[in-house]
């Protein structure tokens, strides 16, 4: 089990998640709550290194885990949820699956594109860094300058070929 606590200043934030996790019910894509508490929620505990970790450990990131993800957004939508804030550390692997574990901001109606992103990403990339190890450095400096860069003329082409360059060359 897994208790994830929220400060008496974050109480709405605690809400607005388990009614998302009450509207996901029990779906394979997405971790379980099990219980809300006055100022926690108990969810499942969910085995598996990120996306983020499998980047950093060179573990090889299957297909399967983009289309998992993208069912799992399909469903969200489906029972009026709005999914967003999907990125490397909130998608966990499971036995070449995915697991989508925060859905803390589902309820709100603005969608970010950072998912859209990865996926283009990895289709155009990923072949060049499939199953090697990336440096905590480089994802970092890769997540820091999406988000300063991120726009709506944002390109993953362009931004993309300016990290593989760095990356050839460390």
């Amino acid at each position: 089990l897994v208790f994830k606590l929220y400060s008496p200043n974050n109480l709405d934030k605690l809400q607005n998640e388990y009614t998302a996790y009450l509207k996901i019910g029990n779906h394979p894509r997405f971790t379980q709550c099990y219980f809300k508490g006055k100022r926690y929620l108990v969810l499942k505990y969910e085995r598996g290194p990120t996306l983020y970790e499998c980047l950093e450990q060179g573990i090889v990131i299957p297909k399967q885990v983009i289309q998992d993800v993208e069912d799992a957004r399909n469903f969200a939508r489906s029972v009026g949820l709005f999914p967003t804030d999907i990125h490397l550390k909130n998608v966990i692997l499971q036995n070449g699956r995915a697991k989508l574990i925060d859905v803390s901001k589902y309820i709100y109606p603005n969608e970010d594109k950072r998912w859209e992103h990865l996926v283009e990403g990895y289709k155009r990339f990923y072949w060049l860094i499939r199953g090697k190890k990336i440096p905590i450095w480089l994802l970092e400096l890769v997540k820091k300058t999406y988000l300063r860069q991120v726009s709506e003329k944002f390109s993953v082409e362009d931004f993309g070929k300016q990290f593989m360059q760095m990356y050839k060359n460390n």
